[in-house]
């Protein structure tokens, strides 16, 4: 469970490091060049330590950086991309919702030589300046496997599993599906 936890948190660290270190890609500005994280939503912990880390990190830097919250709209995700694209960022952090219909957005950034990095969902090869995530289908395998140890040894091998999520997540498909090949 714990090899689990501890990839999410090297992600994390990994990260707020490329936040920090795309300040070399680009020239400073009179103001100091604004970065935007483009974030799925901020109700769970771990994107709310995803902020913490990038402002951290982006204040050590002496950079700005805009977060905006989707709310799990991947439409509002994209527009936000797109704004922050004709606002002149130095450079986006996205956790995408949706890594397909992301693509767009961030090939227009690209082309506004915008670098992108892409945080936690693994999109599709493209122009993204970066990658930084885990294996979510290994991730659901290991949490299957504990799930399934658990209700052996601590329910008699009986109980029912109801998954909650969100359907249009390819973080969350690909734990489910890693979750069924324990």
């Amino acid at each position: 469970m714990m090899l689990f936890h501890t990839g999410k948190l090297r992600l994390l660290a990994v990260a707020t490091t490329m936040l920090a270190s795309m300040s070399f890609i680009s020239a400073a500005s009179a103001a100091g060049p604004t970065y935007a994280l483009v974030q799925i939503n901020q109700q769970a912990l771990f994107f709310n330590l995803m902020n913490k880390g990038a402002q951290d990190a982006a204040k050590a830097s002496g950079k700005d950086l805009v977060i905006f919250n989707s709310n799990d709209n991947p439409v509002a995700q994209n527009d936000a991309i797109e704004n922050y694209i004709q606002q002149g960022v130095k450079g986006i952090l996205v956790a995408a919702i949706d890594v397909n219909g992301i693509m767009p957005a961030v090939k227009e950034a690209a082309a506004a030589n915008i670098p992108v990095i892409a945080i936690d969902a693994v999109l599709p090869a493209g122009p993204q300046a970066a990658q930084v995530g885990v294996d979510n289908i290994e991730g659901g395998r290991i949490i299957g496997q504990y799930f399934v140890d658990y209700v052996q040894k601590e329910m008699g091998g009986q109980a029912r599993l109801g998954i909650v999520g969100a359907l249009n997540s390819a973080i969350q498909n690909q734990r489910r599906k890693g979750s069924k090949r324990r």
